[in-house]
């Protein structure tokens, strides 16, 4: 008996074991009451499909990097499918018209009048001389030898340049467009073949010379092409400039408290959420001057730290933005290091953390009122692709859809709480952890063969 005992004893101190080292679920994922936070969400009229902006408070909530631990859940607690939406927001496409100028000159090419050919014993030809003369064409004639554009006026970056132009039929035109600000030096901007398959009116590929965002304010431009000496078939009569605006939305901005100064250079703080930043904004004191400073990351303790961003931050501005310029989302650990020509932070800074603007596809199929849920590091993928929940949509078509919004339950500034090293501590709770389940462990064993032994040389058992 006392035997079953210690065996039974001891199985279930193996099993405390095994819990205490894996850890506790941290909740059901198809429960909305499992996440760290849940907010209502009022769908629009209209298509089920809708695009559903994340505030700032789900993304703070987010345990996961890939977001997989966002649901939106209906009255009844079912998950509704859910897609990520486009990160960017569409361009913005414009045409402009431009004013066109022929340049007319005299055209000085010259023309062979004949050669000479001779077979040699592979049969192949070879040029051995000129026959006639080098007779210089159209001398003392004009003609159009290309086209002067006015573009000084154009703010913003050139995508391309669209020609309505003239052309032989099944002749290839070679178009070189260059920039000058002065009309006496040109510096090469694109070059493209033109074919015409019929009396100039349908050109192979498209009428548009990619100039990848040149920026031609001030400038001007010219246009040439390979025209052969009397071929008057070629002309330009219009141009327009595609114009390309891309758009930019402006991070979401929350305020970070309980960052930590452990000497005068540097701030250490810790995200207790999985988004990651595009970035942070820095007030320091105006009795700080100017302070040089560089953002470095990593993710554990374990890990050297990784340069993100460098600027130079001022007492009199109201705040200096470091962009990070990296898709990694693994790094939870910052420090903020002053320039060791400097005397360092006075008191700890004003920091805010940017956060990207995301936006859900989700078709509401399902009982309303919904509720947004966000954070639960157990919770699995269940993502769709665009493809699977807006079969045929393009990524411009999202801003058309119907959008939903989430209701906020306080107006009030939002302010997340940072630990100047989160990591490094839970790193050091569980090692502890793990040597007091150890030693435990230890003593349960020895306590059980103890008891075993014990039992073992008593004749009454």
């Amino acid at each position: 008996m006392m035997r079953r005992q210690s065996s039974i004893f001891l199985v279930a101190s193996l099993v405390w074991l095994l819990a205490a080292c894996g850890g506790r679920s941290g909740g059901d994922p198809s429960r909305p009451d499992s996440y760290a936070t849940v907010m209502p969400v009022e769908s629009a009229r209209g298509d089920k499909l809708q695009r559903l902006a994340l505030p700032a408070k789900a993304l703070i909530a987010l345990r996961r990097s890939d977001h997989a631990d966002l649901r939106v859940f209906d009255a009844t607690g079912r998950a509704m499918p859910i897609a990520m939406g486009n990160d960017k927001a569409p361009d913005v496409k414009s045409e402009v018209p431009l004013p066109v100028h022929p340049i007319v000159g005299s055209s000085r090419a010259l023309q062979i009048k004949g050669v000479t050919l001779r077979l040699d014993n592979a049969d192949q030809a070879r040029i051995v001389g000129l026959d006639g003369e080098l007779v210089p064409a159209g001398v003392g004639e004009t003609s159009v030898l290309g086209v002067l554009i006015d573009t000084r006026k154009l703010d913003d970056p050139v995508d391309a340049l669209a020609l309505d132009v003239d052309l032989p039929r099944g002749k290839p035109v070679t178009f070189t467009v260059e920039a000058s600000t002065n009309l006496k030096d040109w510096s090469r901007l694109a070059e493209k073949v033109m074919v015409s398959v019929d009396d100039g009116q349908t050109v192979l590929g498209d009428r548009r010379i990619a100039l990848e965002d040149a920026d031609l304010r001030d400038r001007y431009v010219r246009v040439r092409w390979n025209q052969s000496p009397g071929d008057e078939t070629i002309a330009i009569r219009a141009a327009e400039a595609v114009m390309v605006k891309r758009e930019t939305r402006a991070p979401l901005a929350v305020a970070a408290r309980g960052l930590e100064m452990p000497q005068p250079r540097d701030v250490l703080f810790s995200l207790p959420f999985a988004t990651r930043l595009e970035g942070v904004r820095v007030k320091i004191a105006e009795t700080d001057g100017v302070m040089p400073v560089t953002l470095f990351a990593r993710g554990t303790s374990e890990e050297s730290w990784h340069s993100l961003a460098a600027a130079t931050l001022r007492g009199d501005q109201a705040g200096t933005t470091l962009w990070i310029n990296s898709v990694d989302g693994s790094w939870r650990n910052f420090r903020l290091e002053a320039d060791r020509r400097t005397a360092g932070f006075s008191r700890p800074p004003k920091v805010e953390l940017l956060l990207p603007r995301l936006e859900l596809l989700v078709r509401f199929d399902g009982t309303p009122p919904y509720r947004l849920a966000a954070g639960l590091a157990d919770a699995p993928d269940t993502f769709l692709t665009r493809d699977e929940i807006a079969p045929g949509m393009e990524a411009a078509d999202q801003s058309a859809l119907p959008v939903a919004k989430t209701v906020a339950s306080s107006t009030s500034p939002l302010i997340v709480a940072v630990d100047p090293a989160g990591l490094d501590k839970g790193k050091a709770s569980r090692t502890w952890i793990l040597w007091a389940v150890l030693v435990l462990g230890t003593l349960v064993l020895a306590f059980a063969a103890f008891r075993l032994l014990r039992g073992s040389r008593d004749p009454t058992i």
